[in-house]
């Protein structure tokens, strides 16, 4: 009789014998359970493309296995003439163009093939270390090729070489973005865009998002950036604040300043203590200290060493030191002050006076009972002025303040506290129509004119000005979310 082979056919994952009892020359596995079977000669093996087969030589003698892919290629297996326990056969990677994975899935020693199920096969060769595969599906062979992404042992992400996601630093560092964050040293800092936080070695608590943010830094601590270029040039400062493009970014060591806008504080270098709020505002101010501009372009008229200044809504002068600057007096017609009525100021009174045509305001010298000769207004709730010219008299002016304090100028709204309770606009017409509203401030002319909804902060001209039903929104600039 002559000598036999018995051959196992297994499915990779669940280990299920497939074959059949069909003749030794074509076999076509099938979903049976049967007895080992003997085969003797050559064994042709057809398998199902959908699965992976296992092909195991259990003993008997020489005998020859081809395993064919449904074309013309296959993979021949030449059986030694003795069988032992623990023979390994080394089988080739492809079926001629269609490629193959030899494998132990169950770890017990049974090789199984796969026979491009699904068209996922290794590729290469792959040249860099660590590097990420990806699966080509556009040509057609669905190989696997090298990408530029390598992941080493920490889970670090590189992506041509440059360092791309990763933690490096102490502790609670993040940084996304090639070269963010390269050489950082410190801890909890976040790295957002391309060279954010890229020179930070030994600075904590940085926040950076945007192309080249806090591109400079080396050990400042607790620095917020968001914006392109927003704070590039800072190298040590602490406690700024950046959001805008090119917001603070030429800022070198300056500490504790504020910039809200695209361009805000946008040449200021070593001052500290600034707050700028709105596009361009500030914009000159290099080492000045202490200054506040909200608007668009509020305080941009001031330079260089120019401290202590509070624009809102007004571009301020040049060499201004100390002053306070509200609207702009050929724009905005009338101003509301909340807090003014009814309230008897300690002390003796003196006349306030104000400069028609600076809008500058002062105080006279003289008690009020010096000045009020007689009357000649006829406008109700009129905020009286004195005309020196004719004997101090009391004329109209374009100021009225009603009995709740609210201050229109010639029939506009310009300064009150309308609507519910904790509001606050200054401007013409700004949050004009609110009854209901709380919560909100706004600052410009016709800023929040239409709304009447909750919890909105809006500066500059017609800020929200369509706005109708939002809530919660914080808008600055001109038009902004108009």
């Amino acid at each position: 009789m002559a000598e036999t082979n018995r051959f196992e056919f297994r499915e990779t994952i669940s280990g299920r014998k497939l074959f059949s009892t069909g003749t030794a020359t074509d076999i076509t596995p099938v979903v049976t359970e049967p007895n080992d079977v003997n085969f003797t000669g050559k064994v042709v093996i057809n398998p199902d493309p959908l699965c992976l087969k296992s092909l195991r030589v259990i003993e008997g003698l020489a005998t020859t296995a081809e395993i064919l892919d449904g074309t013309a290629n296959f993979t021949e297996l030449k059986m030694p003439d003795t069988v032992a326990a623990n023979t390994s056969f080394t089988l080739p990677t492809s079926l001629g163009a269609v490629n193959s994975t030899i494998t132990d899935v169950l770890g017990d020693g049974v090789l199984s093939m796969e026979v491009n199920p699904g068209g996922f096969v290794a590729g290469g060769p792959f040249t860099t270390d660590n590097s990420m595969v990806r699966v080509d599906l556009v040509s057609g062979t669905k190989n696997i090729q090298q990408s530029l992404w390598v992941l080493d042992d920490s889970g670090d992400v590189q992506l041509s070489g440059a360092d791309y996601i990763h933690t490096k630093g102490t502790a609670a560092n993040q940084f996304l973005g090639i070269d963010a964050g390269t050489v950082n040293t410190g801890s909890n800092n976040n790295g957002f865009g391309n060279s954010a936080l890229t020179a930070c070695t030994s600075g904590n608590s940085n926040n950076a998002m945007g192309r080249n943010c806090m591109l400079s830094l080396t050990d400042g601590d607790f620095n917020t950036g968001m914006g392109d270029q927003c704070l590039a040039s800072l190298i040590g400062g602490f406690f700024n604040c950046a959001v805008g493009n090119n917001a603070l970014v030429l800022t070198t060591s300056g500490s504790a300043n504020v910039s809200v806008g695209n361009e805000a504080l946008f040449t200021n270098t070593t001052g500290d203590n600034n707050i700028a709020i709105g596009r361009n505002a500030l914009k000159n101010t290099a080492t000045g200290d202490s200054n506040i501009g909200i608007g668009f372009n509020a305080g941009s008229a001031l330079t260089l060493t120019d401290d202590n200044n509070i624009c809102i809504e007004n571009v301020g002068v040049v060499a201004d030191s100390g002053v306070i600057r509200i609207g702009t007096f050929a724009t905005h017609g009338s101003c509301f002050l909340a807090g003014v009525g009814g309230i008897t100021p300690a002390g003796t009174p003196e006349m306030v006076t104000m400069d028609e045509t600076t809008g500058e305001m002062g105080t006279s010298g003289k008690l009020v009972n010096d000045y009020v000769q007689n009357l000649s207004t006829s406008t109700d709730n009129a905020i009286a002025r004195f005309d020196l010219a004719t004997g101090k008299r009391i004329q109209n002016s374009m100021l009225t303040i009603d009995d709740s304090g609210d201050i229109d100028r010639s029939g506009s709204s310009y300064i009150h506290t309308r609507g519910g309770v904790n509001n606050q606009a200054v401007g013409i017409d700004a949050f004009s129509t609110a009854t209901t509203a709380v919560q909100c401030t706004a600052v410009g002319c016709e800023a929040l004119a239409a709304t009447d909804s909750n919890n909105n902060t809006a500066v500059g001209f017609r800020s929200m000005f369509q706005s109708t039903t939002s809530e919660n929104c914080t808008a600055t600039g001109v038009i902004a979310i108009g």
